[in-house]
């Protein structure tokens, strides 16, 4: 009994007591609140450590990115390999129709109509929409800068093929894989030197990525590669003339100094690896 009459309070006591007792969270948490805040100098340094981790890992994203797209156009070759062999097979071996003038068109335009792939998409063999004439590295310009065949508004590649105008793609074709050319036959600088599929070498590289234009050009500017910006070392997949697809780092520029001297495309091509 004397100590439960030990641990009795007055309601006096009680009264007197209730403040201090009410305040004791309160300053706990005052205090809890106090340690949790950011100095200046400490927000700063955490942001800098966020600039300089986002600084080591976009370069590296950007790579894994550009390793995809790689990877794309290496099956779009493949697959253009395929269409290009089913054609050969239909046509004594050669593969592909008429060639004229740049060697990225599908379309030359006015009365010639479709020539290099552009004939494939004609008979059938490459499928519309043909995305697979397309690398998606590519930043061709202003020709077809991030557009595909069923484009954007106004003047896509598509409404050009249709129309029967100039149409580009984002590879290159061998015009020593023509049957023919739609020019002034005269002035055919193939006819002493194309093949059909099957006799020409079979490492010959036959379609690979744009290899780019002369510069400065006033029509198209400043091109890039469809595999980065630099000339000399740039790297280029490429289709060879027995199905296979590879891939060509161009360390010393032979390609971009064969584009700005006086070699053919033909010429060029037989310079892949």
């Amino acid at each position: 009994m004397k100590n439960m009459a030990a641990k009795e309070f007055t309601l006096i006591e009680l009264l007197v007591a209730a403040p201090a007792i009410a305040e004791r969270p309160l300053n706990r948490m005052q205090a809890t609140a106090r340690a949790a805040r950011f100095t200046l100098i400490e927000l700063l340094v955490v942001i800098a450590i966020i600039a300089i981790l986002a600084a080591l890992l976009l370069p590296a994203l950007n790579n894994a990115r550009e390793q995809a797209k790689r990877s794309v156009c290496m099956s779009n070759l493949k697959q253009i390999g395929t269409c290009i062999q089913l054609y050969a097979s239909d046509h004594l071996g050669w593969g592909m129709g008429p060639y004229r003038g740049n060697a990225w068109l599908i379309n030359y335009g006015g009365s010639t109509g479709a020539v290099y792939l552009g004939v494939l998409i004609d008979e059938g063999y490459i499928k519309e929409p043909p995305d697979t004439l397309y690398c998606p590295s590519a930043r061709f310009a202003p020709g077809w800068l991030g557009r595909k065949w069923p484009g954007i508004s106004g003047s896509t590649f598509k409404a050009l093929w249709t129309a029967g105008s100039a149409t580009e793609c984002s590879y290159e074709t061998n015009p020593n894989l023509s049957s023919h050319t739609s020019g002034d036959p005269v002035s055919d600088a193939y006819k002493n030197t194309r093949k059909s599929l099957y006799n020409m070498p079979q490492d010959l590289a036959i379609v690979s990525d744009w290899h780019g234009i002369n510069l400065p050009n006033a029509t198209y500017g400043d091109c890039p590669k469809n595999h980065g910006k630099s000339y000399v070392n740039s790297y280029y997949n490429y289709l060879i003339a027995d199905g296979a697809v590879l891939g060509f780092n161009d360390s010393s520029g032979i390609i971009y100094a064969a584009q700005q001297g006086t070699p053919n495309t033909g010429q060029r091509f037989a310079l892949f690896p």
